[in-house]
């Protein structure tokens, strides 16, 4: 098979190649070249191009196995299987492309008050005015008032300003027949209280913080 020294050649026969698959993995690269008559460099760039590696050559069989396996199981629980390095089952996964699924990101379920549900209901105390008010959480993740939340549903949006007055004074009864809507005007006037003329403006508008919310200005 050998031929002159120094003649060079660029075309290979399917019979040089056979034999550079049949020996590559256990002759070194210097004799191969002298046996082939061609430069180590030639050699190696032959034996890349037709995947021809130093190590045991892949069977079709354990490609199947790479295939079928590598998208749910790790290089080193692959390499066990084939009885390959790890190192050698990485690379092969690499020149195939064989690619892993892409991880579905999952959302950390949120910390806090709004972790709750849609449609939690929450009482909260108001210190300044020593009343209790309930508030619902809403499909935008927002808490409102539940005597708002409850004269929505049943008479559509209140107008900017109009409060939600609980009838019977009991503000944890949010049934609609208990709430009905009033302006800012006539729920100061029925708010009033001489006694306190001390009190300033911006307090006598609002007794508190939860009931400008029901007023729908903050």
């Amino acid at each position: 098979m050998g031929r002159e020294k120094g003649y060079i050649r660029n075309d290979w026969t399917i019979r040089e190649i056979e034999y550079l698959r049949k020996h590559y993995a256990i002759t070194p690269t210097d004799v191969l070249a002298e046996r082939l008559n061609r430069t180590a460099k030639a050699i190696i760039n032959r034996a890349n191009k037709n995947g021809i590696t130093k190590g045991r050559n892949w069977q079709q069989w354990e490609v199947d196995v790479l295939y079928k396996y590598y998208k749910t199981h790790s290089c080193p629980q692959i390499a066990e299987m084939l009885g390959r390095s790890t190192k050698g089952v990485s690379n092969k996964v690499k020149r195939l492309g064989i690619k892993k699924p892409k991880k579905v990101k999952v959302q950390k379920q949120q910390k806090g008050k709004n972790a709750k549900p849609i449609g939690t209901i929450s009482t909260r105390l108001d210190k300044r005015s020593g009343k209790t008010y309930q508030f619902i959480k809403t499909k935008d993740g927002k808490w409102i008032p539940l005597a708002r939340y409850v004269w929505i549903r049943h008479n559509g949006n209140i107008p900017p300003k109009y409060y939600i007055r609980f009838i019977d004074g009991d503000t944890l009864n949010c049934r609609i027949d208990n709430l009905m809507m009033i302006t800012y005007k006539e729920h100061a006037q029925m708010n009033r209280n001489p006694k306190k003329g001390h009190v300033t403006r911006k307090r006598n508008q609002y007794n508190s913080f939860f009931e400008s919310v029901l007023m729908g200005v903050v």
